[in-house]
């Protein structure tokens, strides 16, 4: 019987780094998973008779307009199949990890997402590595497979359900927010959502990946000039509506200074 979550790697010009991926997921998960590809307009698109190990299903976007338009694209895709509940969707900036059962974390995480009287958001991969450790991530790694919140939850690996997809596009929220682009702002948008609605949300504390960096959305200049563009769109987010300016002054009151440092 096949599972209810497709699983999904999101490609920009890293088609070796996410088909590799897939094939250890593959390995890792079984049949029982369908497995897909979504390409985001790389410059030499793969295509399907390139991947022979393993089924692959490829989705493209023939025109790339950054991670956010991407990811819209991606969902809307899915929420017109209709055929699965939830989507497993990670980048190229992290790696799986050899000693980690991928298979039972994501049994664990489809448990805890579906167990509850609270409607399923979505849960992310908690991280490990240098990067991690630099930035002062929370979805540090710990053994005792848990949901946790943090309102700057990294989207890099991450199962998101479909329904609150839904909610997202029909309150033009997140990766349905024209004012967004880049992940730093989705992601506050999605915790604000999820927060505010009584969604289960946050990171699964057991399931780590090894996080390499951003580089998804970087198609021009460098990962500094990114963070910088990132910033001071993440700061007039926050200063665009008194709503979400109050929301974070409650949850979260260190926001602008973590943007300001970076």
């Amino acid at each position: 019987m096949k599972e209810s979550i497709a699983i999904v790697g999101f490609n920009f010009n890293s088609t070796r780094i996410i088909y590799d991926s897939l094939l250890f997921l593959g390995h890792s998960l079984g049949k029982e998973y369908d497995f897909f590809i979504f390409d985001n307009g790389s410059k030499d698109v793969p295509s399907e008779n390139d991947f022979n190990d393993i089924k692959i299903n490829l989705i493209s976007k023939p025109v790339n307009e950054g991670y956010s338009k991407g990811m819209e694209y991606l969902f809307d895709y899915f929420i017109e199949n209709n055929r699965y509940k939830a989507v497993f969707v990670f980048t190229a900036s992290v790696r799986f990890l050899l000693d980690v059962n991928y298979k039972n974390e994501l049994q664990l995480i489809n448990q805890e997402l579906y167990k509850s009287t609270n409607a399923p958001g979505y849960v992310s991969s908690s991280m490990m590595g240098l990067h991690a450790l630099n930035s002062k991530n929370r979805q540090s790694y710990s053994s005792d497979s848990k949901i946790k919140s943090v309102w700057n939850n990294q989207a890099l690996a991450t199962v998101f359900d479909l329904n609150f997809i839904r909610h997202c596009k029909d309150l033009h929220l997140a990766y349905y927010n024209q004012g967004l682009s880049y992940g730093w702002g989705v992601e506050l948008d999605l915790y604000f959502l999820a927060k505010s609605h009584g969604y289960i949300h946050g990171y699964f504390t057991s399931m780590p990946v090894y996080w390499i960096r951003n580089f998804t959305s970087v198609r021009d200049g460098s990962q500094s000039t990114y963070h910088k563009n990132a910033g001071i769109e993440v700061l007039r987010y926050l200063s665009s509506s008194s709503v979400r300016r109050r929301f974070f002054l409650r949850y979260s009151r260190f926001i602008p200074q973590f943007i300001l440092k970076q």
